[in-house]
């Protein structure tokens, strides 16, 4: 079994070696990271007031000024809007055929439920936090922890009704988002996914780390939290290691450095106790099995946690589980650039500037003066205070008293550095790309007309919209992809009817024999949700700007141009337009109406006949007047609404009062009642009123004996 802790420890030393190198190679990375920490958080440097002439004997540090606090805080909050301002998670799914939209559908529910229970949107948040502050950040993942769904049904086994609470647990993936000061890739590559690997270092409490031995895979746990669990001692030998740099590397301050590595290791590394007692009870075929192994590497994922290996896999991820992203990208590293950084030389003018025209203002109204010692008692200090009493010598007349203190006037020249500090802020500006007017604050040479605002609208959006395009590729459509790879392999499609109903879960069923999501695309919508917000109200206010200046603009439909503008600009939940419903028809009333209406046809159709062989006066008026009206109604520009409702409103009037010319069938479609109220119709406003003349329907004699009367 000797041979079998060597093998662990042999992997811990190849990792901590590596870790070691990793970070000696970071420290002049490192050290811009904290420093862009510590100018987002105000804690102020000496060295900001170097080479100003400030003077070296102040020791205390002065005022921070938080130049970049407010731009960090103004981006982050215009990146989150514009990920999270609709209300959904920045991604969207679409099928290669509109018949597979049901099953993208399905794909798409799935991973909104676990994203939504995986908390990604804060996660996200904090890297978009880290992004803005380091310039660069990493997202780790996924892992998979166990959650449990508690459902409440009703039981009526028992005779009557029971309310019942049921567990179902499952396997749920989810993302971390790691700081970059804990991150430390392969310093040889720019991408965590070339390289040998990534570490991702934290302090963890001896108890957190216990409590990993309930987890499946954990061994050794016993042996990596055997540290002491107090602070070192501050005298002594403890303290002469921390002065010869000699400190134990994996235990600080009764806490245990815990590293996470994902990346290559020998295969021989990773397996298990039985097949390494094989190697060391000496079978050949082992032997030889070891040999070509150890030569081979294999990507795994394994945690160090005190200087002990507690836990080791060999990767089952397509791509190692790390992903980046940059705020700003500078070719050929594995570092971006942030605003932090952008800023750090403005922060440092404006923190030195500030700090000396409070100097040179303080200097101007408290004056200095010139004392002769001589006229003072040895006691005397000189430090002026509220009530102060000096200690002159005795026999002194007052004129001597009064030249012995001579009071100097300093000239103002704090307005200088005024203009140093407004100078500084606005190369400030053009460094980070975050203007005053997106923080909030005021152009005043530009803010007077539209034009003006629009520039330094689209002047502040690109930069934003750089970076959320390296959000959607660099971070979601990778993180998307990844979650997409392990629910085809991992998720069970009762999970899914548990947490989405049968419908979904039927669906899923199809995909996971299907095995792949090919019938399917994704994308990002970060980017294309702030050119929405930031570009598309512009064009709609431009657009209604010329629609209502032209002819042309009456043929829009005005209502909902408006309502397209304020669910774009966001103004509220609901639009303040009334919401006019015209008459609502009841389904039996609506048949008969039609059905009155083809009787009406048919009717038409024979009063022409009987025109076409008869030569009666009243009827042929009568004829002649249907169709007369008809066309004035179509010269006069009735609607096809309008139209029809005066047919309603006529057909109802003769179903009410009768009429000479129905059919016996049409007289059977009478209601027994007075029938409904007749429909409402009110002219539009600049419709002319028709001049309807009434016809003759009085009937003549007939001029030949046998001919048809109304009452034949």
């Amino acid at each position: 079994m000797d041979s079998i802790s060597n093998r662990a420890d042999s992997l811990a030393t190849l990792l901590e070696s590596r870790l070691q190198s990793w970070q000696k190679a970071r420290d002049a990375q490192e050290q811009k990271l904290r420093d862009c920490y510590a100018d987002e958080m105000r804690i102020a440097r000496d060295g900001d007031t170097s080479g100003t002439g400030h003077a070296k004997s102040k020791k205390a540090k002065g005022v921070f000024v938080g130049v970049t606090r407010n731009k960090i805080r103004s981006a982050k909050a215009r990146l989150n809007d514009s990920l999270f301002g609709n209300g959904r998670l920045p991604f969207d799914t679409e099928p290669t055929r509109q018949e597979l939209r049901e099953f993208s559908d399905a794909m798409e529910s799935i991973l909104e439920e676990q994203l939504l229970r995986g908390q990604f949107k804060t996660m996200l948040k904090s890297g978009v936090h880290r992004l803005c502050t380091f310039g660069t950040g990493f997202i780790f993942g996924p892992f998979v922890r166990t959650e449990t769904l508690k459902e409440t049904s009703v039981d009526t086994s028992a005779g009557f009704p029971q309310l019942v609470e049921m567990e179902y647990s499952f396997d749920l993936p989810y993302f971390e988002s790691a700081s970059p000061l804990d991150v430390f890739p392969d310093p040889d590559v720019d991408d965590p996914q070339k390289g040998a690997g990534v570490f991702w270092v934290s302090m963890e409490s001896p108890h957190t780390v216990k409590a990993w031995a309930d987890y499946p895979g954990f061994q050794n746990i016993d042996d990596a939290i055997k540290v002491l669990e107090t602070k070192p001692d501050d005298h002594g030998s403890d303290q002469a290691k921390q002065l010869r740099g000699n400190i134990d590397f994996w235990r600080g301050d009764g806490r245990v450095k815990v590293a996470r590595f994902f990346g290559l290791v020998p295969k021989s590394a990773l397996q298990d106790d039985s097949a390494l007692l094989s190697f060391m009870e000496g079978e050949q075929t082992e032997i030889v099995e070891q040999e070509e192994a150890s030569e081979e590497q294999v990507e795994a994922i394994v945690i160090v946690a005190g200087g002990v290996v507690v836990k080791k896999d060999e990767s089952s991820h397509t791509k190692r589980p790390v992903r980046k992203c940059v705020y700003e990208e500078a070719p050929g590293e594995m570092w971006g650039v942030g605003i932090a950084e952008n800023n750090m030389p403005h922060q440092a003018i404006v923190n030195a500037g500030f700090r000396l025209f409070n100097e040179g203002k303080g200097m101007a109204l408290l004056g200095t003066k010139a004392v002769d010692r001589s006229a003072f008692m040895p006691t005397e200090d000189f430090k002026k205070s509220p009530g102060k009493v000096y200690h002159f010598k005795p026999n002194l007349t007052p004129a001597e008293k009064q030249a012995a203190i001579i009071d100097f006037v300093e000239p103002d020249v704090s307005s200088g550095w005024q203009e140093v500090i407004a100078l500084s802020s606005q190369f400030s500006d053009d460094d980070t790309g975050i203007t005053k007017y997106s923080q909030g604050d005021d152009a005043s040479h530009l803010n007077k007309t539209a034009t003006g605002i629009s520039m330094i609208m689209s002047a502040a959006s690109l930069p934003a919209k750089d970076v959320l395009q390296n959000i959607d590729e660099m971070w979601i459509e990778p993180c998307i992809e990844a979650l997409i790879d392990w629910n085809i392999r991992y998720l069970e499609p009762e999970t899914v009817n548990h947490l989405l109903g049968p419908e979904v879960a039927e669906k899923w069923q199809a995909i996971k024999q299907f095995g792949k999501a090919s019938f399917m695309t994704w994308r990002a919508t970060g980017a294309a949700t702030f050119m929405q917000k930031e570009i598309l109200a512009n064009k709609l206010q431009g657009f209604m700007a010329v629609a209502g200046s032209t002819p042309a603009g009456a043929r829009l439909n005005w209502d909902e141009l408006i309502t397209q503008v304020w669910d774009t600009m966001q103004m509220g939940r609901e639009i303040p337009l009334a919401q006019e419903e015209g008459p609502q028809v009841p389904p039996e009333l609506q048949a008969m109406i039609e059905q009155g209406m083809q009787q009406m046809k048919e009717q038409a159709r024979q009063i022409a006949e009987l025109e076409a062989k008869l030569a009666d006066k009243s009827e042929k008026n009568a004829i002649d007047w249907y169709k007369a009206e008809t066309e004035r109604a179509d010269k006069v520009g009735l609607t096809p609404e309008q139209v029809m409702a005066i047919a309603q409103q006529t057909f109802i009037d003769m179903l009410q009062q009768g009429s000479p010319v129905m059919t016996p069938d049409m007289m059977d479609m009478m209601p027994t009642d007075a029938g409904p109220e007749p429909f409402p119709f009110e002219p539009a406003d600049d419709m002319e009123p028709i001049a309807i003349e009434q016809a003759d329907l009085t009937p003549e004699p007939p001029m030949f004996p046998g001919e048809l009367t109304d009452g034949a």
